[in-house]
């Protein structure tokens, strides 16, 4: 879950690119175990076998309140498939754009070098977008004002009839 927060936030067109304003964020795509020939990935997600190049793409649009209305994350992905142990992660490998948004999610097959075996894509498995906005309050000094003139008035005024009582008797 990402929390993002802040009035910028507030009425942000459709596809606004947010990328430089998340950090840390981590979207991590579902890509296929194997290649179409049975080959086994190259390593866990976020290893020197399977990793993200350069970090997600981070586009949003937000309704007046900050609450996100679209999204659209994408990420450039390597994933290597070693015919054999301490295979060089560059023989066989294959890179994919994957993509989440509030409509859809895929994966799209950018550069094959398996010899064809690479699978094809499909979608990227990543569900929804979980990140929650919290805008910034209005000041409260504004709003408790009112209040504060009255009580003051409300103390004059008990200072001076208690002042003429006293003067009175």
């Amino acid at each position: 879950m990402t929390s993002l927060s802040g009035a910028a936030l507030d009425n942000l067109a459709p596809g606004t690119d947010i990328t430089s304003t998340v950090t840390p964020f981590t979207f991590q795509p579902v890509v296929s175990a194997t290649d179409t020939a049975g080959f086994l990935l190259g390593g866990p997600f976020g290893s020197t076998d399977f990793n993200v190049d350069s970090g997600p793409t981070i586009k949003i649009g937000t309704n007046a309140s900050g609450q996100i209305t679209s999204w659209s994350i994408a990420e450039g992905v390597f994933v290597s498939y070693p015919a054999f142990s301490g295979e060089n992660p560059t023989d066989f490998y294959a890179t994919y754009t994957a993509t989440t948004t509030n409509l859809d999610d895929s994966l799209v097959l950018t550069l094959d070098h398996d010899a064809g075996f690479a699978p094809p894509g499909g979608t990227s498995g990543t569900g929804s977008f979980g990140a929650t906005t919290v805008g910034v309050p209005a000041p409260v000094a504004g709003a408790g004002l009112p209040g504060l003139i009255f009580a003051a008035g409300g103390l004059l005024a008990w200072t001076r009839r208690k002042r003429q009582a006293a003067v009175a008797a």
